[in-house]
């Protein structure tokens, strides 16, 4: 529990894969409104299984999994589609590593559909815009055993959260300037789901200070939202330097956060 919390495995995009499909698709992977339904108010993502792409072999639901690592996949409660009323876990895959369940063929749709199904179908998820699910495909396609950077994990720090979040803010504005109103949207759910993240971990009356900070600028990014659900224009550089802000200001108190591993160790009793 302790690993899972405090680091992730290493990625194995290759080189590929285009920056804007790689940014589009990582911060897809990571928001949990990508799925939508059940999946969305449990917090569940598809990093929350596939980390980087990789496999989580310490997940644990309540109904979808017995032991740390497998789930049931056809369970009613996340999809009216694909409920078969048995309780049958499944290993959870590392996407880079095992061999394809389905062709990766760029000539071949059969990964598109497959993908699609899984939102859809498997997690009652809204459907997803083409350039969301083009860049997942994508993103899937370019995972190779040899693309693998390290054998070590990587860290999951301050630094890398914001990154993240700045990512998720920058493909908004890209999505937005295109039109994509729906994709923008689920970018800055992105970003919000990032900044909720570092709340968690600004836990204590101690933090109290930081994580109305933390809230403050989620409500700023909350109204781009709706900003861009109304298709009025959004001052994304505005945003980036609110969060370029806040991540200096919480950075002098990193070590009294669960960022601090000590301290992680400590809260998850290890």
């Amino acid at each position: 529990r302790l690993e899972a919390l405090s680091s992730l495995p290493p990625s194995c995009i290759s080189d590929r894969l285009s920056r804007l499909q790689l940014g589009i698709a990582e911060a897809a992977f990571q928001t949990p409104l990508l799925l939508g339904g059940q999946a969305a108010r449990a917090g569940l993502s598809c990093a929350s299984c596939h980390p980087g792409g990789r496999a989580n072999q310490g997940v644990r639901f309540p109904g979808l999994s017995g032991a740390p690592g497998p789930a049931d996949v056809t369970s009613s409660i996340m999809s009216r589609h694909r409920g078969d009323a048995i309780f049958n876990p499944v290993r959870i895959p590392d996407l880079a590593i095992d061999p394809p369940k389905v062709s990766r063929d760029p000539a071949s749709p059969a990964l598109t559909s497959f993908i699609r199904g899984l939102i859809v179908e498997e997690f009652d998820g809204p459907e997803p815009t083409p350039a969301v699910l083009d860049a997942i495909v994508n993103y899937i396609r370019a995972m190779r055993p040899d693309a693998c950077q390290s054998v070590q994990r990587v860290p999951i720090t301050l630094r890398r959260h914001f990154a993240e979040i700045d990512n998720a803010l920058e493909m908004a504005r890209w999505a937005s300037s295109e039109g994509d109103k729906d994709s923008a949207r689920l970018m800055l759910a992105a970003a919000r789901h990032r900044l909720g993240l570092v709340h968690e971990r600004y836990a204590g009356r101690q933090l109290t200070k930081q994580r109305a900070l933390i809230i403050a600028a989620d409500r700023q990014v909350q109204a781009l939202q709706s900003a861009v659900a109304s298709a009025k224009p959004i001052d994304v550089a505005a945003m980036r330097e609110v969060i370029g802000g806040l991540r200096a200001a919480l950075e002098t108190s990193e070590a009294k956060s669960l960022y601090n591993a000590k301290r992680l160790a400590r809260a998850v009793g290890q």
